[in-house]
């Protein structure tokens, strides 16, 4: 997967439609979240329920959770449902379903992997639900023709919840545009946030993610190497080629 001919289709895009409607996200004690994190070596764009016992949503609030195990639950939004029988209700924040508690949408028990909701507390008592109205994904590049991406998705046999970097030569995030990557092949580049730089040198070019400094990839805005731990990103792919840099507005 070549990084640049990615990037050079990345910005002829522009905005992607995942963050038109993306917005921040906020734990319940009010850190900011930051996506995408890294977890147990896979990349997440959203908040999450893996390695929870309840299902829970949390995120990291720096971009490396291995590193800095700096985390929180999310604050839960309204999410309404499509389909089912629902009517449109919003999601409930928590409910019951097969006597465990889900604290946002889940897969389990669809049989198409879809992530789904109930309107009520009690599932099992009620049976009001629906799929849940999700932000999407955009990929660029790849094979995939701007398809959007199908989370989780299954890559040589684990499972995939959000972008990743694994099997990509240069680290920069992708998905898979179908939930089975390996028996359909259909993938593309993930389309980051777009940050526009202030000072520098870079003369407000946009950040690119992930770049390379000091032999370590960054995939959002960094205060390493700043006196003041002012964020700041590279503009190239390769800081130490081009030191091509602005700080994150």
């Amino acid at each position: 997967m070549n990084r640049y001919f990615g990037l050079a289709l990345l910005l002829c895009y522009g905005w992607s439609q995942f963050q038109a409607v993306n917005s921040e996200t906020y734990t319940v004690d009010g850190q900011l979240c930051v996506f995408p994190f890294l977890y147990k070596s896979t990349w997440y764009m959203d908040c999450t329920g893996d390695g929870t016992s309840d299902g829970r949503i949390w995120c990291s609030i720096t971009a490396d959770y291995h590193k800095d195990k700096k985390w929180g639950y999310c604050q839960l939004k309204t999410i309404y449902t499509i389909g089912g029988n629902a009517n449109g209700q919003p999601c409930v924040s928590q409910f019951n379903y097969k006597s465990k508690w889900y604290w946002g949408c889940t897969t389990d028990g669809s049989s198409e992997g879809h992530r789904w909701c109930s309107t009520t507390w009690n599932y099992d008592m009620d049976k009001k639900w629906g799929y849940c109205l999700q932000k999407l994904t955009y990929a660029v590049g790849g094979n995939a023709n701007g398809q959007p991406c199908v989370f989780p998705f299954e890559y040589k046999s684990k499972r995939y919840w959000g972008c990743t970097g694994d099997g990509s030569s240069g680290g920069r995030l992708w998905c898979a545009t179908t939930a089975d990557y390996d028996k359909d092949k259909k993938w593309g580049y993930c389309t980051p946030n777009l940050i526009y730089t202030v000072g520098g040198n870079a003369n407000g070019q946009v950040c690119v993610f992930p770049f390379m400094y000091k032999s370590k990839w960054y995939s959002s805005c960094t205060g390493d190497g700043t006196d003041d731990g002012r964020l700041w990103c590279a503009t190239t792919g390769d800081y130490h080629k081009d030191k091509s840099w602005g700080y994150c507005p």
